[in-house]
């Protein structure tokens, strides 16, 4: 969503110079994989990222952890960010406990599974290929 400066002159940040008026657009799949904000892993889901650093694995060779929370932003800043975002979060939540809870998950065999984000293209509305996993009901 834009994202428009509240002062009535004219904005400058690292040398840009964007004219009054104008509407500020990130590009949230790029910004999100940047390792000036997020690394190690980067391009990889690691959820120890968003852990306490006393509870987060180490990094590998003593890499830098750099983890800015102000450029994680799935739904926007501001005014105009997504209306729909807190009942997005609740339907990920019970849908995710749902799915966990009935199904057990594992890749298709024959699957590369490291080869799938390649294959997603963001053109501000995502394009991912085919995920082949197979789910199994879970006999209790």
């Amino acid at each position: 969503m834009p994202k428009k400066s509240n002062y009535n002159d004219n904005w400058h940040h690292d040398f840009s110079f964007i004219p009054e008026g104008n509407n500020i657009f990130t590009h949230t799949h790029t910004l999100q994989r940047d390792p000036r904000y997020f690394s190690p892993y980067p391009d990889s889901f690691w959820p120890d990222r968003w852990l306490p650093e006393k509870d987060r694995q180490k990094t590998p060779f003593n890499e830098e952890f750099i983890l800015d929370l102000v450029a994680f932003n799935p739904f926007s800043y501001g005014p105009a960010n997504c209306v729909g975002k807190n009942l997005a979060l609740l339907e990920l939540r019970v849908i995710t406990c749902f799915i966990v809870q009935k199904f057990n998950l594992k890749v298709k065999e024959g699957f590369r599974i490291e080869t799938w984000e390649e294959g997603v293209e963001d053109f501000f509305v995502v394009k991912r290929p085919p995920l082949l996993v197979v789910m199994e009901a879970r006999r209790f």
